[in-house]
């Protein structure tokens, strides 16, 4: 499942998607051409619910049946959603878009609180421990947070990292006996 926001103009990649068996939700720009194939039964707060094809740059249709899902948001704005998950209720599409802020809140937070700028692996077993790190790391602070009674975030992230520090250090006496020669070779 991809979830993107509008960086995809070009109506040919949507075809590259059904070839390869990508599912996507997206937001499409309002007013884009399109030729409807059919209306599906709309629901609620959903405008219209339609099964389309796009025109080209050389106003050919692409036969490509994609979703659009047109609904009002609170203010009663129109938004259009673009899928081509076909099967499922045009409600939950739109939830799945909007979990796609979840996760990019969830990126700007590891990145800018958690130090986290980019993969140290570019295997994909690397990068699932890293993300589990990053997590292990996360659920670690709030923890700490929480049995502190810690409020705010950048000061309880600096005592944090102190404390670490500190039993970081302790571990290293215990181990070495206190002899820092003795574990020397770690480094």
């Amino acid at each position: 499942m991809v979830l993107f926001d509008r960086g995809i103009s070009k109506s040919t990649s949507y075809r590259e998607f059904e070839e390869k068996d990508y599912k996507f939700v997206t937001r499409l720009t309002i007013g884009r051409k399109y030729k409807i194939i059919s209306k599906n039964e709309s629901k609620s707060n959903v405008k219209e619910d339609i099964i389309i094809n796009f025109y080209d740059k050389q106003h050919k249709c692409i036969d490509t049946n994609l979703r659009v899902i047109k609904l009002l948001n609170k203010e009663g704005n129109e938004i259009w959603f673009l899928t081509n998950l076909f099967d499922m209720p045009a409600l939950d599409v739109t939830e799945l878009y909007k979990r796609r802020l979840n996760i990019e809140v969830f990126f700007k937070f590891i990145k800018q609180n958690l130090g986290y700028k980019h993969f140290l692996s570019h295997s994909l077993n690397g990068m699932k421990v890293y993300i589990y790190m990053i997590l292990i790391t996360a659920l670690l602070f709030l923890i700490y947070k929480a049995r502190k009674k810690l409020h705010g975030f950048k000061i309880p992230l600096f005592q944090f990292t102190l404390d670490l520090e500190k039993s970081f250090i302790k571990t290293l006496i215990i181990i070495s006996g206190g002899d820092f020669n003795a574990v020397k070779h770690l480094f």
